[in-house]
């Protein structure tokens, strides 16, 4: 391990008592790692930050189910639109609560949601920063003019909103 010190190391392999010991190696755990994966459904995740991170975290970026109605995500991906609403109004205030004063969170969407996403983001943050068209799915644009579905569905939307006004 001296040789590779940032190596990940998967503990479900091994022993509940090999776990602890290894825990128990360090004095300061928080100290000696400068990142955390957390595993989990986003929501409980963000609520497992809040206490250690309230107000620290000077970006966000959440990419949420679109609400497309597809099969081929293994996340659920077709609720009506006002559980969707729910479901993002609760990340968007706890995602508030993490920003540091000066924090951006970037959320990215399709075009099924864009324009809730929106409406609900300049509901919760103060100031909505930009929109920025992002090109996805289509690997050139000439492919995109021989189909206009294609050309239609090629971009998603990330829309940047501050935690206060006047963010510079």
């Amino acid at each position: 391990l001296d040789k590779h010190s940032t190596l990940v190391v998967n503990t479900a392999n091994f022993d509940p008592m090999f776990k602890e010991r290894l825990l128990r190696s360090f004095d300061d755990l928080d100290l000696a790692t400068d990142g955390i994966l957390i595993n989990a459904e986003n929501y409980q995740a963000l609520r497992l930050l809040e206490p250690k991170l309230y107000e620290c975290v000077a970006g966000i970026y959440i990419d949420p189910p679109y609400n497309t109605g597809s099969d081929e995500f293994i996340y659920k991906d077709s609720y009506q639109h006002s559980s969707w609403i729910c479901m993002m109004l609760g990340r968007l205030e706890v995602a508030k609560r993490l920003l540091a004063p000066n924090g951006l969170v970037f959320v990215q969407i399709g075009d099924q949601e864009n324009h809730r996403l929106r409406l609900l983001g300049e509901e919760v943050f103060p100031s909505r920063k930009n929109s920025v068209v992002v090109r996805r799915g289509v690997k050139n644009v000439q492919a995109q003019f021989k189909d206009i579905e294609q050309l239609a569905l090629g971009h998603d939307t990330i829309h940047i909103f501050a935690k206060r006004e006047g963010l510079r």
